[in-house]
């Protein structure tokens, strides 16, 4: 073994000696904290499934400073039918968010991706703005006042 090798071994061999057993008997920052001392939110898009599974909850409590909906509040989940609205999988992600006191980012209620097959069918030209604002007027309105942004 050349001494150079010998050396750079030594060394990180000390430096690891010298860190904590485990991750647990250190203070680490948590994401959130480093994203707030430069002004900013750390977050992360969740699905359904995903708020099931415990492991990924306390982690997501733990670290975001804001959840975003994945498709939660997207046309075909929440629009996907002509005359019915369904906010079962919205509801329970801002009710997720409210109990563990994480902002929430509405998303998103309009894309070009994710529409419901009876939107396709029935948008106009003629119609377009209408279908489009009632649907916003209503998603937005439902959760008025618990969105972040």
């Amino acid at each position: 073994m050349q001494r150079r090798c010998f050396v750079q071994n030594s060394l990180g061999a000390l430096a690891a000696a010298a860190l904590p057993v485990s991750l647990e008997a250190a203070e680490v920052a948590r994401l959130r904290e480093i994203a707030a001392t430069r002004g900013l939110l750390f977050g992360a898009a969740v699905s359904d499934p995903q708020l099931k599974r415990p492991e990924l909850v306390a982690l997501l409590a733990e670290q975001c400073s804001i959840l975003v909906a994945e498709n939660q509040m997207k046309w075909r989940a929440t629009h996907p039918e002509p005359n019915r609205y369904d906010f079962a999988a919205a509801d329970s992600f801002m009710d997720f968010a409210a109990s563990h006191h994480v902002p929430a980012r509405g998303h998103n209620l309009c894309w070009h991706e994710h529409n419901p097959a009876w939107l396709e069918a029935t948008a106009t030209a003629e119609n377009a703005v209408s279908l489009l604002r009632s649907h916003i007027q209503t998603v937005a309105g439902r959760y008025k006042g618990r969105i972040h942004s």
